[in-house]
């Protein structure tokens, strides 16, 4: 956790979902409060990013924007970009 002014602790990413991170492990694409973070369990394991798991952040709107979402977007950002690089590298 991150701890801002000597405050509660602000939650970047829930435990379990650095769980699954560590093992590899997708969430199921069905389940709508973690399907979003398979972007990020996969470009953490080097797999290929595909449009399964960009699709959970269209459903994501100005009443979603909570803690987890606040750091999630710019992380779901930085991970596409980063495997677009890569992906125009190899070519």
């Amino acid at each position: 956790p991150i701890y801002y002014n000597n405050s509660l602790p602000v939650e970047v990413l829930p435990a379990t979902v650095v769980n699954h991170i560590e093992l590899n492990q997708l969430f199921d694409y069905e389940d709508e409060n973690f399907d979003k973070f398979n972007l990020l369990i996969k470009y953490m394991n080097g797999e290929d990013i595909t449009y399964d798991d960009i699709k959970p952040y269209e459903r994501i709107n100005d009443d979603d924007l909570n803690e987890t979402n606040f750091f999630l977007i710019p992380l779901a950002i930085f991970c596409i970009e980063s495997y677009v690089r890569n992906m125009l590298a190899k070519t």
